[in-house]
C-alpha cells in the first residue's frame, strides 16, 4: 500500500511524498488541497520581490516574513462593519 505525507509546501504547490521511499509522487496546487480539505489561507504578493505567499491555516494576518526573500511585510487592517 502506498501511504503519502505531504513533504513541503512551496509557495502554492505541495509535494506528495512517498514515505516509505521518498519518492515525490506528484504536486498538488495548494488553493485546491486547501479547498479539498477544508482549510483557509491568506494570500499575499510581496511588495519587495513580487513572489506569492501563503499562509496556510490563517483566515487573517496583520504581517508575515515572505518565503523567499525573508523580507518582513505589514498587511494593511480590513475593516468590518
Amino acid at each position: 500500500m502506498l501511504r503519502l505525507h505531504l513533504a513541503r509546501i512551496d509557495v502554492d504547490q505541495v509535494r506528495l511524498v512517498c514515505n516509505q521511499c521518498g519518492l515525490t509522487v506528484g504536486t498538488v496546487q495548494l488553493a485546491i488541497l486547501s479547498g479539498l480539505l477544508g482549510l483557509d489561507a491568506v494570500r499575499s504578493r510581496c511588495p519587495w520581490c513580487g513572489a506569492a505567499n501563503v499562509v496556510p491555516a490563517f483566515d487573517q494576518l496583520d504581517a508575515y516574513v515572505c518565503q523567499r526573500c525573508g523580507a518582513s511585510v505589514e498587511l494593511a487592517r480590513q475593516r468590518t462593519q
